[in-house]
């Protein structure tokens, strides 16, 4: 998996077929970040969520050549107190290719600001 060469963001180009696993995880509670009960044109091979420790685990599998891309939704939302020391939400998801561990991992920040969630992002995965 690496980024796509259309430069289009949070877009990837992976082999048919690679699994992929996307750790998100928070820099304070509580975990709300919100994921598609499965992803478009594809499914969860796995999903866990550890709201203790803030991360969210999740693996996939890239669809077939020429295929429809695999897409994934995510809303980030946040709740924080109004005494919190803190004015954002900050989360990063880390897309990383369980067929090719060698592949560089995408990182992905994404802030929100307290009262401004939730912030969709969307992620993009074709396979060559």
């Amino acid at each position: 998996m690496k980024p796509d060469p259309s430069g289009l963001p949070n877009t990837y180009l992976c082999e048919a077929g690679e699994e992929i696993q996307a750790v998100t995880t928070l820099d304070h509670a509580p975990f709300l970040a919100q994921f598609p009960t499965e992803p478009l044109n594809g499914k969860w091979l796995s999903a866990s969520t550890d709201q203790d420790r803030l991360v969210d685990k999740r693996t996939f599998k890239a669809g077939a050549t020429g295929a429809e891309p695999v897409v994934i939704e995510v809303n980030y939302f946040e709740q924080i107190p109004d005494d919190a020391p803190y004015t954002t939400a900050k989360y990063t998801t880390t897309f990383t290719s369980l067929t090719n561990p060698g592949d560089v991992a995408q990182v992905v920040g994404v802030v929100v600001p307290k009262g401004q969630g939730p912030l969709l992002n969307q992620y993009t995965f074709n396979a060559a």
